[in-house]
C-alpha cells in the first residue's frame, strides 16, 4: 500500500532541537523548575523585535508559534546532565535565532547550567 505525500507528511514526527546542560552535583535543580521558567518565558516573550542598524535602520519581528509548535521540555538525562528539547515548526527560518535568544537568557538566570554540547537536530 502506497501512501500519498500529503497522509506520508502527516505521519512524520515533528524536528526536535536538543540542548545538553551539566548540572553540578551541589545543585538539587530539579526539571519542573526549568520547565516552569520556560513556560513564564516564552509566555512573557510570544513575540521578538529586533532592531538592525546598517545603511539603513530596519525592525524584524519574529512569533515563537511560527518557530515552535510548544514550550520546550526540559528532561533529567542522568544526575549531571538535562536536556531542552524545542519542537519546531516545519519551514521555520527563525528557530536558531530564538533558541540562542532563550539559552542565553537562562544562562543568566540559571549560571551553574554548563552547557555541554551544541545543538543536536533529529527529525
Amino acid at each position: 500500500m502506497s501512501m500519498s505525500p500529503t497522509s506520508a507528511s502527516a505521519t512524520q514526527q515533528p524536528k526536535t532541537a536538543t540542548v545538553v546542560y551539566k548540572v553540578p552535583l551541589s545543585i538539587l535543580q530539579d526539571a519542573d523548575v526549568l520547565n516552569a521558567w520556560f513556560t513564564l518565558w516564552v509566555q512573557e516573550n510570544p513575540v521578538w523585535e529586533r532592531q538592525w542598524i546598517g545603511s539603513e535602520t530596519t525592525w524584524e519581528v519574529a512569533h515563537y508559534s511560527e518557530s515552535f509548535s510548544s514550550i520546550p521540555r526540559v528532561a533529567r538525562q542522568d544526575a549531571l546532565h538535562i536536556s531542552i528539547t524545542f519542537a519546531l515548526v516545519e519551514r521555520s527560518k527563525m528557530w536558531k535565532d530564538w533558541v540562542a535568544h532563550m539559552l542565553i537568557e537562562l544562562e543568566k538566570q540559571h549560571p551553574y547550567l554548563e552547557r555541554e554540547r551544541g545543538i543536536t537536530i533529529t527529525n
